[in-house]
């Protein structure tokens, strides 16, 4: 007899398919190792200087973690910490992203200014030629905010540790929420944002922190698809079709 009752029977299928997608769904969600404090330009022209404790290292790349708002920076390489050669120009169109940025040389000073008010820099690591980081040294005011986490910096960088697609704006506008900053996102309703600020009270603005939320969400979505399904076809072979269907989205945890 066919009938839009949720049975026994159907809140176990429920469960079970609920909690396969569950288990699957955190699998790589994301980093809680995120870099926590930033240096931010208080004006343009404000600037970072850095020593590298080996002498003249050739460096072959620079990686770095911007914040809640991007900006290009100049880059200036000395030997004697005086006299810098001429700078090169760091572009950045990222938040909460890592990025690299090649530099060849042997030096001994790395100067970093700020080519616009209100840019942040979270965490900085250089490497030599054989791929292994070399120990920099503040030596400027401020530039230990970029030094101090240095268990942040990945091997790799992915989705894992970095910002992707919709995230450069959500993401960051629950950061904005969640420190009182001017808010850059408006074109949907805060609500969502608001939501994935609330696990970033506890665990800090990491990628796992801001997806989780949303994560839930499409975890929720399974039983609710089963239950519409049932309801609509009045048999629980359609309940575990749509949400086998729905599981199988990779779309379903994108719910906010």
């Amino acid at each position: 007899m066919k009938t839009s009752k949720i049975t026994k029977k159907d809140v176990i299928l429920m469960l079970i398919i609920t909690f396969v997608y569950a288990v699957v769904s955190f699998i790589n969600l994301g980093s809680n190792t995120n870099p926590q404090t930033f240096w931010k330009t208080e004006e343009v022209g404000d600037s970072v200087t850095f020593k590298i404790e080996q002498g003249n290292t050739n460096v072959t790349n620079i990686r770095y973690y911007t914040g809640a708002d991007f900006g290009d920076y100049s880059l200036y390489v000395s030997y004697d910490g005086e006299n810098y050669a001429d700078p090169l120009t760091i572009k950045t169109d990222k938040v909460f992203a890592w990025n690299d940025f090649g530099l060849t040389g042997d030096f001994e000073y790395i100067k970093i200014v700020g080519q616009k008010q209100g840019t942040y820099l979270g965490e900085l690591a250089i490497y030599d030629s054989e791929g292994k980081t070399v120990k920099l040294t503040p030596i400027s005011e401020n530039s230990n905010l970029i030094l101090d986490e240095q268990d942040t910096v990945p091997e790799e960088i992915s989705y894992l540790n970095s910002t992707y697609f919709d995230e450069i704006y959500f993401a960051r506008t629950a950061y904005e929420h969640q420190h009182n900053l001017p808010v850059y996102e408006w074109t949907h309703p805060p609500l969502g944002k608001l939501l994935m600020a609330i696990p970033m009270l506890f665990m800090g603005m990491t990628t796992f922190a801001y997806r989780v939320m949303g994560n839930i969400a499409g975890i929720l979505m399974i039983p609710t698809i089963y239950i519409f399904a049932k309801m609509l076809f009045k048999e629980s072979k359609y309940g575990v079709l749509a949400a086998i269907i729905m599981a199988a989205d990779r779309n379903a945890f994108c719910t906010i």
